[in-house]
């Protein structure tokens, strides 16, 4: 039986741990082939070789996901090695301090609040990859974790 994901491509950010791991792995044991995006590397390095042991395949990628050219690069790494870009999950965020709201600085605040909501833009914006390499082919989607719904590009 032909597995749902057979030879599609996702890419999965934050997938080093919790929500983003998981996902990664469910869709590997759907076919995708994943691009694993984490802040730091060594996060998603298990990962990976839990993929390979399903029988997919896994790319390990670094990326601060504040930062758009370090995620437009990883896309990039993405399709060279795949030709191709399926799948957005847009999971990776930060929780700032781990403290109470109300004790918690400004500035950390302030970097919860931008990568919650500006990655959100930016995956999603018209003229960044994936946007074009899913349009053109009509077909795809990007999820970004807290949205009510994926969208179809």
């Amino acid at each position: 039986m032909e597995k749902l994901l057979h030879n599609q491509v996702a890419f999965v950010t934050g997938a080093g741990s919790g929500i983003g791991r998981a996902v990664a792995i469910k869709l590997a044991q759907n076919g995708g082939k994943i691009a694993l995006v984490d802040l730091h590397k060594e996060n998603v390095e298990e990962v990976k070789k839990q993929i390979e042991e399903i029988g997919s395949e896994a790319l390990v990628l670094e990326a601060n996901v504040s930062q758009p050219t370090e995620v437009k690069n990883c896309y990039q790494k993405t399709i060279d090695q795949w030709g191709r870009l399926d799948v957005v999950f847009a999971n990776a965020g930060i929780n700032g301090e781990v403290t109470p709201i109300e004790d918690m600085e400004p500035k950390d605040w302030d970097l919860t609040k931008f990568i919650l909501t500006e990655r959100n833009r930016f995956y999603n914006r018209d003229g960044v990859p994936p946007v074009p390499v899913i349009k053109e082919k009509r077909t795809g989607s990007r999820t970004s974790l807290g949205e009510r719904e994926n969208r179809p590009c």
